[in-house]
């Protein structure tokens, strides 16, 4: 879609301009996974994405002693060996086979890496509203690489992080359906248990699970945004923590401002932020194009016309 040049100019103003147009892409920290999927790799590779994996701050769990209802829920996995987020990445550039373009090779890492955290957390179970997420965030932020390139780019990130990309598209399509026509009103009442079809259940399921059982995860918050969007309501502040509070997502309390904010709210917030810098992208993307085809173009014409007085 754009010429490596442009490309490279682009890149350069994102990186002087908009350096927080990737930030909704960053795993936001939040306290200990006491459990992970096991898988083959080193005991200090587990502790590294054991001490990423974010859980509700209100789990009081203590990894010294072992002690709280998911130490003894997830006792059989205690000391597994978990696989290291570098091996997803190392996959999908084996499986891609050719360099990403500069300006979306952060948001390329950083799908990985927080979709390989979701997957190897003991509390993470795959669902249509997780992968609507996943979708839904590639297609903001790569919305500026031809159609065909984002294909192959999506196969090989899901395909990199074991999952069946069809599969993901599939189950992302189901919940922009299932959304299709509904209101904030509809919403809600899935959350609380009203509707029995599977995305209902998915969203009743987030509310009511206990705490060893569901986890919040970014990409789900994006599936929440994206069935925000498609519904007509605005992703803003209040009603992040409109929606927040229907579906029993808790505040935390930020230790430096004092301020008690979900992460859902949280999420929603450097989402909007970060669309906003990285559509300023794009335009510059395009109008840099613009700009080179107008050169070449000039040129073209010079040389035409020099071109034409020796002849004459």
């Amino acid at each position: 879609m754009f010429s490596t040049k442009s490309a490279a100019l682009a890149a350069l103003a994102l990186a002087a301009a908009a350096p927080e147009a990737m930030a909704f892409m960053t795993t936001a920290p939040g306290g200990f996974a006491p459990a992970l999927r096991p898988a083959t790799t080193t005991q200090a590779a587990a502790s590294r994405a054991a001490s990423a994996l974010p859980i509700r701050r209100g789990m009081q769990v203590s990894m010294a002693t072992g002690s709280g209802p998911l130490a003894s829920k997830f006792e059989h996995l205690r000391g597994a060996d978990v696989e290291p987020c570098d091996k997803s990445v190392q996959r999908f550039y084996e499986i891609y086979g050719k360099p990403v373009p500069f300006v979306f090779r952060s948001a390329t890492n950083e799908i990985l890496y927080m979709s390989h955290l979701d997957l190897v957390n003991a509390r993470f179970t795959y669902d249509a509203m997780w992968a609507c997420g996943v979708f839904s965030t590639f297609d903001v932020f790569f919305q500026g690489i031809d159609a065909n390139t984002r294909t192959t780019l999506f196969d090989a990130l899901m395909s990199a992080l074991k999952l069946e990309p069809a599969t993901v598209r599939a189950d992302a399509e189901k919940v922009l359906t299932w959304a299709q026509g509904k209101t904030e009103a509809d919403i809600v009442s899935a959350m609380n248990g009203e509707d029995s079809s599977e995305i209902g259940t998915i969203l009743s399921t987030a509310k009511t699970a206990a705490e060893d059982d569901w986890i919040y995860t970014r990409n789900f918050g994006a599936g929440l945004i994206k069935v925000m969007q498609v519904v007509g309501v605005e992703p803003n502040t209040a009603n992040a923590k409109k929606w927040a509070e229907a579906i029993g997502i808790g505040e935390n309390t930020s230790a430096m401002t004092g301020l008690a904010m979900s992460r859902f709210e949280s999420d929603v917030g450097v989402f909007l932020s970060s669309v906003e810098k990285f559509q300023q992208v794009i335009q510059l993307f395009a109008e840099v194009e613009a700009r080179e085809k107008k050169k070449v173009a000039e040129r073209l014409a010079g040389m035409a016309e020099a071109a034409a007085k020796e002849a004459a």
